[in-house]
């Protein structure tokens, strides 16, 4: 792919109006303006600006320390690593500014974090375009990296940075303020790496072409330049893909990648490449990646969900172009329980505002209208709270559900199960919980599976005979293939 190569970028960051706007955009990402460093900036904020600008202009930075803060999002814990306000806030929204124009020259158009227009709901209309269109597309590919950030080698930085920027003294600068950062998660790789090549049969067997082992990596979470450089390092990849290898329906956010391809197979081969190109960039997909059916109700399709970029997407004749697009399980639960329990009429509307943005543009209406109609009694509040039992006297688990395609090939401990049960798919499926190995996370999983259902009776045999045998019990759930786009499942 051709492009221009920009130059100069140290002295247009430099330049007044573009620290101005910066300045700016730093003092605007604050959630309190009314702590100490804040007042101070806003009292002196021309001579903050001088400051900065002398830095600029001479090349010298002064030392910082980095010190870790963990942060809760959309239940995971992220590690950041905030710095002081002055200077480096201003200087990486400065650096950021030049760096924008730079990065949308040469990313492709299905590409959606930190770009400006091109967020979130971007994204997710892209991928209901992309299953309107290309009805041949039956099966989807879903693929994530492993500490995508503090991952990224300095010098695969360094080369992206080169690709589209011919300027020493910017490329000094990011060395000396970003890359000055070293992350410790090279054991992590290698575990992943080890479980990716036991377990899974689309992990590439061909060697890389460069060895990072030992090599320094990392960029901080929570830099204004972070998600830009990640894309830039990504770039040239998704360019390979939509131009050499031809894969039409490609999408991807941040470090989440969605493929759509014709066949188990053919999503397989589209794994196994881009697991190949990753580990060109000293990056590592996880063992959790996988290729499935989509789910399609008019034909009987008991695939899965597409879930991604907060919306869940399947294919229906009756819903509008033939695709569902809803709300992900998780922000439609985090949605009713915060309606349900703030009490203020102000932040009742902050949050119905917050959530309108996301439920407009899906197949929520109905979902709307049962979250946010006023409801007169709380039965929890009268004391009638339900027995975790359903009418036929079968236990409920109250635990999030599982499809058995986010739980082969990892470590799992079962811990009970519950037999006879009539689901919507059908009657007699066995509801498994279990507890990730790794993580601990408690999950269930609904199954039909002969060979599974066929094991767990072996486990109730055995548990009526001997006060020791049974659950819980540690194992890994295995797929086998059963020829003609089937498939089975069974506990190892």
């Amino acid at each position: 792919m051709g492009h221009r190569k920009e130059r100069n970028l140290l002295k247009k960051m430099g330049e007044r109006r573009v620290l101005e706007q910066a300045a700016h955009d730093a003092y605007a990402a604050l959630d309190d303006k009314s702590v100490w460093y804040a007042k101070a900036f806003k009292e002196h904020e021309q001579e903050s600006i001088d400051k900065v600008q002398a830095m600029i202009l001479a090349n010298k930075y002064p030392a910082k320390e980095y010190r870790p803060r963990k942060h809760m999002a959309e239940h995971k814990e992220r590690e950041i690593f905030p710095l002081p306000f002055e200077p480096w806030s201003i200087l990486f929204h400065a650096a950021k500014i030049v760096l924008e124009p730079i990065a949308e020259r040469v990313l492709i158009t299905d590409s959606s974090a930190g770009r400006q227009g091109k967020g979130q709901t971007f994204g997710a209309l892209r991928t209901k375009r992309m299953l309107r269109r290309h009805k041949e597309c039956t099966h989807f590919v879903k693929s994530d990296l492993r500490k995508f950030y503090p991952s990224i080698p300095h010098d695969v930085v360094t080369e992206a940075l080169e690709w589209v920027i011919d300027d020493k003294d910017f490329i000094g600068f990011i060395k000396a303020t970003m890359l000055d950062y070293e992350s410790n998660v090279e054991d992590l790789l290698q575990e992943e790496k080890q479980r990716k090549m036991r377990y899974c049969r689309w992990a590439s067997k061909e060697q890389p072409t460069r060895d990072f082992t030992g090599s320094k990596r990392g960029v901080t979470i929570g830099n204004p330049c972070s998600q830009i450089i990640g894309n830039i390092v990504l770039a040239r990849v998704l360019h390979t893909f939509k131009e050499k290898h031809m894969i039409k329906c490609l999408h991807q956010h941040c470090d989440d990648n969605l493929m759509l391809a014709t066949s188990q197979e053919e999503g397989e081969r589209y794994l196994t490449l881009w697991d190949a190109a990753m580990n060109e960039l000293g990056l590592c997909v996880k063992a959790s990646s996988f290729v499935a059916p989509i789910r399609n109700v008019t034909r009987f399709i008991d695939g899965r969900a597409i879930d991604y970029l907060g919306y869940t997407f399947s294919r229906c004749r009756r819903a509008p172009a033939q695709c569902h697009m809803r709300m992900r399980k998780r922000n439609k639960q985090k949605f009713a329980r915060a309606m349900a329990r703030v009490k203020s009429r102000k932040r009742r509307r902050e949050l119905m505002a917050a959530y309108w943005g996301i439920a407009k543009w899906g197949n929520c209406r109905n979902l709307w209208r049962t979250i946010t109609k006023d409801r007169k009694m709380s039965f929890a509040s009268q004391g009638f709270k339900p027995r975790n039992v359903t009418k036929d006297g079968k236990r409920v688990f109250n635990l999030p559900t599982k499809h058995v395609y986010d739980i082969v090939n990892i470590p799992i401990r079962v811990l009970d199960f519950e037999a006879g049960i009539k689901t919507k798919q059908g009657e007699d499926r066995y509801v498994v919980t279990i507890e990730e190995t790794q993580s601990g996370e408690q999950c269930k999983f609904i199954t039909n599976c002969y060979e599974i259902k066929d094991q767990l009776n072996q486990v109730r045999e055995a548990e009526a005979h001997s006060r020791d045998a049974g659950l819980p019990i540690d194992t890994v759930i295995r797929r086998r293939s059963l020829g003609d786009g089937k498939c089975s499942y069974y506990f190892e």
